[in-house]
Parts: structure tokens; C-alpha cells; sequence
């Protein structure tokens, strides 16, 4: 992680095994940095305390995208080949939910107002999901 102004480095990461697919700050708080890799891990850290939150784990498959909702929780969410569409809480370790796609996704992204997913599959098609809450 690198100072914007001073241009030097503030602090390196290294927990990953395979390549960072994801990474982007937290929407609701920006010194928490979340991150995806081929190694189907996800890890939240907070750049602050310099100090992991969670770490979450797909099963199966492999994670290809990430993306975070921008309404409701706040999920990250995942796709990937041979893994669901999977949403992930900060508070909770597995899945809190989860959509089945038959094709290998490859990238995914969350509309502005949070109610459509954008999914980029293996067949070179872009498809439109609608994203329903869950109370």
C-alpha cells in the first residue's frame, strides 16, 4: 500500500499464495482494504490497525471477480468457475447467500443503485441479474 501524496510505501501485504483476481477499499470504510485470489480467498484489512478482519474461503471452484454491494449489508461478492455467485458478510466467515450460474463467470460488477448485477460468463455474453434483498 502506497501514501497518494508522499509516494512512498506504507505497508506490504503478503498473504496471498496465488494472484490477487480483486482489490479495492471499503465503500462504508476506507481504511478497511478487501482483496480476492486465485487461491479462492478473501481477505478484509483494516490498513489502521494493520490488522486482518476476516478471511472468508469458497469451498469450490475458483474466484475469477469480486465486486461489493453498495446497498443493504455492504456484501462482497464473488464469481468464479465452478462456484456460485456468492455473497459474503464482514461480520461472518461463510456465505450468507448465494445464487447458482451454469457458466463460468468471469467478471462481475453491482449497478450503481445496487439492484443489478453485471455478469461477464465464459461465453462471451454480458447478462443483467436482478439482486432481491433478503430481510
Amino acid at each position: 500500500v502506497w501514501a497518494r501524496k508522499a509516494h512512498t510505501l506504507i505497508t506490504r501485504i503478503s498473504i496471498r499464495k496465488k494472484d490477487v483476481i480483486r482489490l479495492f477499499p471499503d465503500l462504508i470504510k476506507p481504511n478497511v482494504i478487501h482483496s480476492a485470489s486465485q487461491d479462492k480467498l478473501i481477505h478484509s484489512y483494516d490498513l489502521r490497525t494493520d490488522k486482518k478482519v476476516i478471511l472468508h474461503q469458497a469451498r469450490n471452484g475458483n474466484l475469477c471477480d469480486m465486486t461489493q454491494r453498495k446497498d443493504h449489508e455492504y456484501e462482497l461478492i464473488t464469481c468464479g468457475m465452478n462456484t456460485p455467485i456468492q455473497f459474503w458478510d464482514i461480520d461472518v466467515t461463510d456465505p450468507v447467500d448465494y445464487i447458482d450460474y451454469p457458466y463460468k463467470l468471469q467478471s462481475i460488477q453491482i449497478s450503481p443503485s445496487g439492484t443489478y448485477l453485471a455478469l461477464g460468463s465464459e461465453t462471451s455474453e454480458v447478462n443483467l441479474s436482478e439482486v432481491r434483498l433478503r430481510m
